[in-house]
């Protein structure tokens, strides 16, 4: 395979562009870098490895050019007025400088196609809709064909003239820009994957070519497959040969369909497979979480029940607590009532005691009133006896009632002992 790399002095941007050419013969395609911004980006990609059967064959050539993407889609930093500069000098550079030196150097006499991946498929998207008349197809894969993705979601209608959704939206009232398009092979190609970031743009464009009735082929590759040169050099491989043939989109066409719904039909059956387990699993935890409630319900009546019977005994031994503190309380009082009564008993029997003495000494100065003193000791001896009998009857009293709450005190510590027992062996 013939390779040159070769420099475009650009007077429109002011600055020269390395250019990498792959093959002398055949279709030219001029191909656009990814962000690095390189001649050789394709190179590096392994693209040129993946089509050097049709370079060798005649049926490629490959103009790789430099870009400027640093200084204008992707500068996001950068003010408006020096991005939209740079590419307006970086698309005249393309559109007037490299497409004539791609026809000058080209051995086809075919009209060149153009492709490009990630940004390459932004700025191939935009060339091709600025020039339909000077290209003869289109490759882009996995862009983003929005310029708000890189101007913000409200840019100056200077960015909405570079921004391909918006100029096929502008084709509505393009009939010229429409025919110019009409019969031109439009390929673009991405995955389903979440790192395809422009996706949703490749839908929408579809949606508008739909909308417009332009034709154009839009194939959404598998769940898999994600922005990388390994795909976009099968991409590379499957749909450049398509574009070099008349009907080669449309043949194309109809298998993508094919094979797009047989890979809805096997993402769907995965689907399905997968909601499968996940339900039977959903299943066998339902049923584990029953089996548990259930355990949970009958331990919980178990408790209730344990818990029921150990606050009615509680309260039972509580009542018996309470009457045998009545009981103590009564008897102390008895007690003390009788206390009461024998110090009165035994007041009295001092106070006769103490009368008999003045009696015996009053008999002593008065003979004359020995028989009224005879017979006051005899009242007051009488009185004597009664006095140490109810004296000796109200210790009786006191020492059976002493008895009687002695017993009762051992009966409310035996009840406590009892009570202390059955809670230790509930715990």
């Amino acid at each position: 395979m013939k390779q040159a790399d070769i420099s475009i002095q650009s007077k429109l941007a002011q600055r020269s562009f390395d250019v990498s050419v792959y093959g002398d013969a055949g279709r030219a395609v001029i191909a656009f870098p990814s962000e690095d911004g390189c001649s050789t980006s394709w190179e590096n990609g392994g693209m040129v490895e993946a089509l050097r059967e049709r370079i060798e064959a005649g049926e490629l050539q490959l103009f790789c050019t430099e870009s400027m993407d640093a200084q204008t889609w992707l500068a996001r930093g950068a003010v408006d007025d020096y991005r939209l500069r740079n590419l307006e000098q970086w698309q005249g550079y393309v559109e007037k400088e490299l497409l004539p030196y791609a026809a000058r150097h080209s051995a086809s006499k075919e009209l060149p196609l153009v492709a490009g991946a990630s940004i390459g498929a932004l700025n191939a998207t935009a060339l091709m809709l600025r020039q339909p008349k000077r290209l003869g197809g289109l490759l882009a894969m996995s862009g983003s064909y929005d310029a708000r993705a890189f101007a913000g979601a409200d840019p100056d209608q200077a960015w909405l003239d570079v921004s391909p959704v918006d100029i096929v939206r502008t084709l509505a009232n393009d009939a010229k820009g429409m025919k110019a398009l009409a019969g031109k092979q439009l390929a673009f190609v991405c995955g389903r994957s979440s790192d395809e970031l422009g996706l949703g743009s490749q839908r929408g464009l579809d949606a508008l070519c739909c909308e417009l009735g332009l034709e154009a082929s839009f194939e959404y590759w598998g769940w898999d497959v994600v922005p990388s040169w390994f795909w976009w050099q099968e991409e590379a491989r499957q749909l450049l040969p398509c574009l070099l043939a008349p009907n080669g989109l449309i043949d194309r066409k109809l298998v993508a369909r094919l094979a797009s719904a047989q890979t809805e039909a096997e993402h769907a059956a995965n689907q399905r497979e997968s909601a499968a387990t996940e339900l039977e699993t959903a299943a066998e935890t339902l049923k584990q979480a029953k089996s548990e409630l259930r355990a949970a319900r009958k331990r919980t009546r178990d408790e209730a029940k344990s818990v029921e019977a150990a606050v009615q005994e509680d309260e039972e031994l509580s009542a018996v607590a309470a009457d045998a503190w009545a009981e103590r309380d009564r008897i102390a009082l008895l007690l003390a009532e009788a206390t009461k009564a024998a110090g009165a008993a035994q007041s009295a029997a001092d106070a006769a005691a103490e009368r008999l003495g003045s009696a015996r000494w009053i008999a002593g100065e008065a003979e004359a009133a020995v028989e009224r003193a005879v017979q006051a000791q005899a009242d007051s001896t009488a009185r004597l006896a009664s006095a140490k009998e109810a004296v000796a009857a109200a210790q009786g009293e006191a020492e059976r009632l002493a008895a009687a709450l002695a017993e009762v005190q051992a009966e409310v510590d035996a009840e406590r002992d009892e009570a202390r027992r059955l809670k230790v062996a509930r715990s």
